[in-house]
């Protein structure tokens, strides 16, 4: 596999999904372990404090989306219909789930849990994604609280395809630098005034910018690509790490003003350096990413995230084990059940959709690819056609 050719194409990276299934994962194994404090024993201790890493797989998402979407919109920013083909793709893949999502959040659970219906007010928040506005300025938002992150990704998408569009590949790497450092000081201003930074946009944009830098160096500057490859960019990536994680369990839960500041560019270089290696690198990881179980996971993630929570909830109420390991094999059992059901029944009928906002060179191969499978008297009444 060429790397100059893979990194034009905006064919589908197998490795991707298994990484995307990974950052899933990470997100659940924080929730649960959030949700149930567990200790008393060793094992337990280490698994408690090791359940503190898998936040950082949101920020494992953010630099996937800032890859994947910048490697798409530059490979087609000279081609037709290229906003309305992203925007529509966008919208197919993102608002189903998502409002239906907040249908049944608002107007089925409330009858399983006993609760009430929110306010409008904060429907209305969370249907024009300005929740983790509000969770960063203001108290009492009822909703699904981690949605914070999908308001993020899509404030994203309403600049970042402009930028690309009249930028150039060389000025976009100084936009994304200049883009990365403005979060940080968005950081310094905002935890100067104690307000929180771990919701707002504009101060978790390092993470979507280091995914988005990835995408840009590796068509702009393909020759760079190397130094992601061999065992010296592991070796440093580990020691990076190894920083990193003693600085973390050295100051987790504690409100440092250094470590506020910062915490999201170390997380955000470590990942950049761990997908570039992953992706461009034919390593034991990038099999390790290709396997079917974990392809399958990352296709079904983002259900894995919206819905994990609600089957948590359902598992405490309806399905009570005492045994905390019990547990933790019925949620994800859960977890991926219902999202399995939700791609196959619901989602795969909007992203069947796509097809129809493909660029027309999309459409040739696809046309190709079909033409390939066909008999050759098919083929001929096809292509006559």
């Amino acid at each position: 596999m060429k790397s100059e050719n893979f990194l034009n194409s905006t064919g589908h990276i197998t490795q991707l999904d298994g990484i995307r299934a990974l950052a899933a994962l990470m997100v659940m194994y924080f929730h649960f372990f959030e949700w149930h404090i567990i200790g008393g024993t060793f094992i337990n201790n280490i698994i408690q404090k090791t359940s503190l890493y898998g936040q950082t797989g949101v920020s494992l998402f953010f630099l996937l989306s800032g890859f994947l979407i910048t490697r798409i919109l530059l490979s087609n920013k000279n081609k037709p219909d290229y906003f309305k083909n992203f925007y529509v793709k966008r919208i197919l893949r993102i608002a189903p789930l998502y409002y239906f999502f907040l249908l049944v959040y608002y107007y089925i659970t409330p009858y399983f849990f006993k609760g009430e219906v929110a306010p409008i007010k904060d429907q209305i928040i969370y249907s024009t994604y300005l929740q983790n506005i509000y969770l960063t300025f203001s108290n009492g938002i009822k909703g699904p609280g981690h949605f914070w992150s999908l308001a993020v990704e899509e404030h994203f998408y309403l600049f970042w395809p402009l930028l690309v569009f009249l930028t150039s590949n060389k000025r976009l790497i100084v936009w994304l630098i200049c883009l990365i450092s403005f979060s940080l000081i968005n950081r310094i201003i905002l935890t100067s005034m104690h307000f929180e930074v771990f919701y707002f946009t504009l101060t978790r944009l390092d993470d979507i910018c280091f995914g988005s830098l990835l995408a840009v160096i590796s068509i702009q500057y393909p020759h760079l690509i190397k130094y992601f490859k061999g065992k010296i960019i592991m070796l440093t990536s580990l020691l990076y790490f190894l920083l990193v994680l003693i600085l973390w369990i050295f100051t987790s839960g504690e409100k440092f003003f250094f470590v506020q500041i910062f915490k999201f560019t170390f997380i955000g270089t470590i990942y950049f350096i761990f997908l570039g290696y992953s992706v461009f690198n034919k390593s034991w990881l990038n099999h390790l990413f290709s396997i079917k179980p974990l392809v399958y996971l990352g296709k079904i993630s983002y259900g894995l995230y919206v819905y994990h929570g609600l089957c948590h909830g359902l598992m405490i109420r309806y399905l009570p084990l005492k045994n905390i390991y019990l547990q933790f094999f019925l949620f994800f059992g859960l977890s991926i059940l219902i999202s399995a059901l939700s791609f196959e029944l619901f989602e795969k009928h909007f992203l069947k959709l796509k097809r129809y906002f493909n660029t027309q060179e999309s459409i040739e191969n696809d046309h190709k690819n079909l033409i390939s499978v066909l008999s050759p008297i098919e083929s001929i009444i096809i292509n006559k056609k």
